[in-house]
């Protein structure tokens, strides 16, 4: 049996030293150079110098705890080294871990830590000549305060085998303890937390002010707002490889289809192997659009990622009127081969049912991939971008106001025809090429058109656009794919909670109906959902303001129906049908709030 000691540096157990180098060892010197971009921390005179020393003289006895610490033992090193570490906060240093001893066969069998401010800088460093960078400020201060452990054969543990207790500088007060490094640490707990405050949109110093309430202040977080912004930024850094990045992100998506076996995704490459298009959706936005998509609403944005691409969403809305998400989607580029493949895989992902009709901002190549793949299926420019257009384009704001009213008008074909004419003709634009190219366009717009096609009340891509500042709080322009189609995912939450919340208002609870027409009024609070009755009921009490003032056969075999506001006679409606009962069926399919209370 090999009985001889471990220190014995004849025996196989030779010490190898791992982290520092002799000089460093020795305590005489520090190699940093001062292009090292590590901060020290910052204790002490900002003014001292090479070799300088504080006026201080550590002459205080050693505590009874203190006198205790030569004869301690330890079952782990890790259990050795929080010891010493605890030591230092206590006591108001920072310490460093200098040498740890191995033996021959690469086991640990020593530890030395010293006070952070042992050695000094190197000379060279100070007396460097044409430097151009300002010092770093000195925390080096030829402190001789250390702390040995070494593992003992014969005891199985770890002793401690020297212990300086004095220090060349004094240590800090409890209140500026917490800015030495080795006892600021952000706690796996604390970053888990912090990440994912800052995916659901709240901002740095809200999550700072929320970690300090939680612990009492900032002397007892452990570490200082920077560490936690560091700390949170780490883990937002990734490989800058687009493949490395497409490749998370698609095991992402594969990875979440394990958990949510009715999600959907799709994507193409292009000859080099790089991602092109992408498309995702998940089981709730499949299931919604089967019992919604009768209306579907799409618009492409930009700056939602570091890659700059066309990110699109297809949006609708639910029996609530409220906006809903169906899926998501980043392109290539704006082109119509990159729509159709949209579009093509929209409906594949939706078990190939098609909309009875689509709204959209008026975007070229959108038209021409609709006109391919959804062959028949009325398609609705977007009102908001037009009259935007008509603003900046014709710059007279009588005719945009007359046009405004036209657009919207519901009226026969024929009068919006003669309107047109008027109109065009009072203001002198008939040279207008913006406006020619409108009136061509007049089936995509014009509500005397369109007034007999079902769009849910849709006029514009504005629930798009809500959707669209709904996410602004999840990602950011900085986002690799992978973390942005994370934070994407994680936006509709708050739709669905809503729409949870609207379902059990609306099942449990009774609206009070107090109209003239009581009846119809308690039928349709019965068949609807509150926001939706709350239509009906605007709806009502409308019309029931009016009454028939007159009816009449016109000469092409229309009947016209003249109602006048009773308490604003001056409030006029006119109403032209060829067939009374069939046209006015498809009125009150356009003007009807879609029912009712969903299961």
């Amino acid at each position: 049996m090999d009985n001889r000691d471990d220190t014995d540096d004849r025996d196989d157990d030779e010490v190898n030293f791992d982290e520092e180098p002799k000089d460093a060892r020795e305590g005489a010197k520090d190699n940093s150079d001062d292009t090292d971009n590590t901060d020290d921390e910052v204790v002490g005179d900002d003014n001292e110098t090479e070799g300088a020393k504080e006026e201080f003289m550590d002459d205080e006895e050693a505590t009874e705890y203190e006198q205790q610490i030569p004869s301690m033992e330890f079952q782990t090193l890790e259990d050795a080294e929080k010891f010493y570490d605890s030591y230092a906060k206590a006591k108001g240093f920072s310490v460093r871990r200098r040498d740890l001893r191995r033996s021959r066969r690469g086991v640990a069998i020593g530890r030395t830590m010293v006070c952070s401010r042992e050695g000094t800088r190197e000379k060279m460093h100070i007396d460097k000549e044409g430097r151009t960078r300002q010092h770093r400020k000195m925390t080096r201060h030829s402190c001789k305060a250390s702390y040995t452990v070494r593992f003992d054969r014969n005891k199985k543990t770890w002793v401690v085998s020297k212990f300086d207790r004095k220090h060349s500088h004094r240590c800090c007060n409890e209140e500026e303890t917490q800015f030495l490094r080795s006892h600021q640490n952000v706690s796996e707990g604390d970053k888990a937390l912090a990440i994912g405050m800052r995916q659901s949109g709240i901002k740095q110093r809200n999550i700072v002010q929320f970690m300090k309430n939680k612990v009492g202040g900032y002397e007892n977080l452990g570490y200082t707002p920077k560490d936690l912004d560091n700390s949170v930024h780490q883990s937002r850094i990734v490989d800058d490889d687009l493949i490395g990045d497409v490749n998370r992100t698609l095991g992402y998506l594969q990875s979440k289809h394990t958990s949510d076996a009715g999600s959907f995704f799709k994507y193409t490459t292009n000859d080099e192997g790089e991602l092109d298009n992408l498309f995702w959706s998940d089981s709730t936005s499949r299931a919604d659009y089967h019992f919604f998509g009768d209306v579907l609403a799409f618009d492409a944005c930009y700056k939602r990622n570091k890659y700059n691409r066309p990110f699109v969403m297809m949006v609708g809305v639910n029996h609530h009127h409220r906006n809903i998400i169906y899926g998501f989607s980043q392109l290539d580029n704006e082109t119509i081969p990159n729509y159709v493949w949209l579009l093509n895989t929209f409906l594949e992902c939706m078990n190939s049912k098609i909309p009875t009709s689509v709204i959209t901002d008026g975007d070229k190549s959108m038209r021409g991939a609709i006109a391919t793949v959804l062959v028949g299926v009325p398609h609705r420019l977007c009102i908001w971008h037009i009259e935007t257009n008509a603003t900046t384009t014709v710059h007279n704001k009588e005719f945009v106001s007359a046009f405004t009213y036209l657009e919207k008008a519901r009226i026969s074909i024929e009068e919006f025809e003669r309107r047109w004419e008027h109109l065009i003709s009072e203001h002198g634009l008939s040279a207008n090429k913006w406006l020619q190219d409108l009136y061509v366009d007049k089936l995509l717009w014009a509500e005397a058109y369109l007034k007999d096609i079902y769009f849910g009340g849709l006029q514009s891509t504005s629930r798009c656009e809500s959707c669209n500042h709904l996410i602004n709080g999840y990602v950011g322009t900085q986002y690799s794919l992978q973390r942005f189609v994370q934070g994407i995912d994680e936006a509709p939450e708050g739709m669905r909670f809503t729409e949870v919340h609207d379902d059990y208002t609306s099942r449990h609870t009774r609206l009070v109906c107090k109209h003239a027409l009581r009846t119809w009024e308690m039928q349709a609070e019965i068949i609807y959902t509150h926001r939706t009755f709350a239509i009906f009921k605007s709806e009502l009490e409308n019309e029931a303001s009016y009454v028939l003032a007159e009816r009449r056969n016109e000469s092409d075999g229309t009947e016209t129906f003249i109602l006048k506001n009773y308490m604003n006679p001056d409030r006029i409606r006119r109403l032209t049908f060829t067939n009374v009962q069939e046209d006015a069926r498809h009125y009150l399919d356009e003007e009807a709030p879609p029912s009712a209370h969903a299961d």
